[in-house]
């Protein structure tokens, strides 16, 4: 108890070696072939991927697990805890380790293979040793791998079969199961944006068709939506700081969509305050580009879709703008005020009166006549 968690932590990961090595002993001596066996194998094969599931995310803590397990699970037997030991060991700068551990789950090493079997095996695999490859920093090595996951990606979206093959081994404990072409679509945007000459016209619309895909293959995604929001609303600064503002009204309406979407599923997920960041950027384009048919559209099936707790944490932002100077973002931000009032007043309300005080005319009258219809709403609410 005296010992620090640090200090202690390695002594634990050291008694539950010990205590694996006794299941391990006891999955060698069970018999081959027997059901109740096979059974109660894979039973043990479960409880070791969600205990290291809950360990820290160290390359010593989970090199010294794994190395026990290996005595009679080889990795080609566990591809998705080694492929998360792979990216463990890339994250932490161990760059050869990782590439030894993915050239074991090859059972080949393609640097020095042929041409025609260098990358060949299963897709996950595959995409992880692109990864690895992307991450040495090379520019022929990035070209290299960029290449091979646009072959990947059409092989993956040609095959139905391969591709659910492949994405039932990715279900993490933190999200949903999200298909493996829908995380190469979007690793091919990201690469695609990194590699030169950067945003043109030419990569533009090769960007924007990696991440709607990655959008429409896993629709529940919120990492999708938010990289597809983000590089939208890239390109319409871009288009606007050449002199082009009739080009981006219409990515104005994708990243709307985009972020709506995005602040969807994080509430969903782990709760608001994860997409705050994207709600203050949601908000920034409604104010700035509201006034535009399209994007009151967007703006208005967004509303809809989003959950009307998310907005509590910007209210102070959303009634600062309540007196507004276009008349269509006015009003939208005043429907929105009045859907939140009648479902928490007590949120709304000082806020809102302290509004009704102000000097300025068009924003006290905005103010009351959003008092007026939450109070029409909640009659038996008493405003002073």
């Amino acid at each position: 108890v005296l010992e620090s968690y640090e200090r202690a932590y390695s002594n634990m990961v050291r008694v539950q070696q010990l205590s694996e090595l006794e299941e391990v002993i006891d999955y060698c001596t069970l018999p081959v072939g027997n059901p109740v066996a096979e059974g109660r194998r894979a039973i043990i094969r479960n409880m070791w991927t969600e205990r290291i599931q809950g360990t820290k995310r160290n390359v010593e803590v989970w090199q010294a697990l794994l190395a026990v397990r290996a005595l009679v699970l080889p990795p080609t037997e566990d591809v998705e805890t080694w492929l998360k030991f792979a990216s463990l060991c890339r994250k932490s700068g161990r760059i050869s380790q990782a590439r030894s551990t993915l050239v074991k789950l090859l059972q080949y090493d393609p640097e020095t293979s042929h041409e025609n079997v260098r990358y060949h095996g299963p897709p996950q695999v595959m995409y992880a040793y692109l990864k690895y490859q992307w991450s040495l920093g090379e520019d022929l090595k990035r070209k290299e791998a960029f290449a091979r996951l646009q072959t990947l990606a059409m092989e993956l979206s040609s095959c139905p079969v391969i591709q659910s093959a492949a994405s039932t081994s990715l279900t993490t404990a933190t999200s949903t199961n999200v298909p493996l072409i829908a995380r190469v679509y979007l690793k091919l945007g990201s690469w695609k944006r990194a590699l030169p000459p950067g945003l043109d016209d030419e990569s533009i619309p090769e960007i924007i068709a990696a991440y709607r895909n990655a959008t429409q293959c896993a629709t529940k995604w919120g990492k999708a939506w938010h990289s597809w929001a983000l590089f939208n609303t890239a390109v319409m600064s871009h288009y606007t700081l050449r002199g082009l503002p009739s080009v981006a009204p219409q990515f104005v309406v994708h990243a709307v969509t985009g972020y709506f979407h995005s602040i969807a599923c994080a509430a969903h997920a782990k709760g608001v305050d994860d997409s705050l960041q994207d709600i203050l950027r949601l908000l920034t384009l409604w104010f700035n580009h509201g006034a535009t048919e399209e994007v009151q559209i967007a703006l208005q099936k967004g509303f809809a879709h989003v959950n009307i707790n998310t907005w509590l944490v910007v209210l102070p932002q959303i009634i600062a703008r309540i007196h507004s100077n276009n008349r269509a973002v006015r009003e939208l931000i005043q429907s929105l005020l009045v859907r939140i009032g009648q479902s928490h007043p007590q949120a709304l309300m000082y806020p809102l009166l302290v509004a009704c005080k102000s000097i300025s005319n068009l924003r006290r009258a905005a103010a009351q006549e959003v008092v007026d219809k939450v109070r029409q709403h909640s009659g038996t609410t008493r405003l002073k």
